[in-house]
């Protein structure tokens, strides 16, 4: 392991070498050591649980990963008011790491030389703590509407902690597998029996500090109530079917009752670029939508105030301004 943390400048690079071989050493060997703790400029302790506790604000990750052996008990713990300061790729946690009363929190952890964090919010004052693991859960089974599981990573979860919950991604998840739409991600929590959803919102933004728009390629999603973590051992990202039908309203009755007051497309806010013409009987153009319909046409003569006669009216629909009619039909005004 090799780990740069909070080091004070006057340190050399000889008496870094020595600490992170300290540290090493505990981690790999602690379950046969007697001692009880060591302190190291009362920042960082090590103890003979193989428990690295972090009592610093702000913890530092430059390079270097601290880890356990496979199978072997060990975690890092974050006291009081301590936190991560950038970590990434190269430098983070791939072992337990727990979280110490905190409201707010970045969970520094990751896998094979992946860093995919886990945040909490609003949180409450117990423990949590957390993994990562890049590998698919064993369990499969899940409820709707979860349509998909990622088969690529999860975080294991454990604590009595109430908190708002936010899951990220990046290149080296590959969620493409798993979706090709962002409005179709969904957080799911493993409860023991099957896979559950839990409400959530993507982030405009991941949490990695950089401002990074989120996208397919890397983001963040947060749950939009309190999630109780005692119920779950598990969270992923999951996805939903979402339905792109077009249902083409057949008429307008635009007398105030507020039934077919207007023409309604169904999902037609999923095609922008969408041109929509309406024609009367005798071929000319009475109404014509150049993208972002926004299903308020309330047959009136080119989207005026004057009301349409009452007749049948055929439509053309391209729904991606490529030059190709998608849906024609007729539709029916009457008042």
């Amino acid at each position: 392991m090799k780990l740069s943390i909070n080091t004070p400048p006057h340190y050399n690079k000889q008496f870094l070498r020595f600490f992170v071989a300290l540290i090493g050493v505990f981690f790999s060997t602690a379950s046969s050591l007697h001692a009880q703790q060591l302190g190291i400029y009362g920042d960082v302790f090590v103890s003979s649980e193989a428990t690295l506790a972090v009592h610093s604000d702000q913890t530092h990750f430059f390079s270097g990963i601290i880890d356990t052996p496979e199978n072997a008990p060990g975690q890092v713990s974050f006291v009081a008011t301590a936190h991560a300061i950038t970590p990434h790729d190269g430098s983070h946690v791939e072992a337990d790491v727990l979280s110490h009363a905190h409201t707010n929190f970045i969970f520094p952890v990751g896998d094979t030389g992946v860093y995919q964090p886990l945040q909490i919010q609003e949180g409450s004052a117990e423990d949590l703590r957390v993994s990562f693991k890049f590998l698919g859960h064993s369990a499969r089974n899940a409820a709707a509407p979860i349509e998909s599981l990622s088969n690529a990573f999860y975080w294991t979860v454990d604590g009595e902690k109430n908190a708002r919950l936010s899951l990220s991604w990046n290149s080296a998840s590959n969620l493409r597998q798993l979706t090709d739409e962002l409005d179709a991600l969904l957080i799911a929590a493993y409860n023991g029996t099957e896979w559950v959803a839990l409400p959530a919102m993507l982030e405009p933004f991941n949490f990695d500090g950089n401002n990074t728009a989120t996208s397919l390629e890397q983001g963040a999603i947060t749950t939009t109530d309190l999630v109780d973590f005692s119920n779950y051992s598990a969270v992923t990202l999951a996805a939903m079917v979402i339905n792109r039908d077009i249902e083409v309203s057949q008429a307008i009755t635009p007398n105030g009752d507020n039934i077919n007051d207007v023409w309604h497309i169904e999902n037609i806010q999923r095609y922008p670029a969408a041109i929509i013409k309406v024609y009367n009987r005798w071929g000319a153009q009475v109404f014509l939508q150049d993208g972002n319909y926004n299903n308020d046409w309330g047959g009136t003569f080119e989207n005026n105030s004057k009301p349409l006669p009452p007749a049948p009216y055929f439509y053309r629909i391209d729904l991606d301004a490529d030059g190709v009619i998608d849906r024609e039909g007729w539709i029916y005004i009457n008042h």
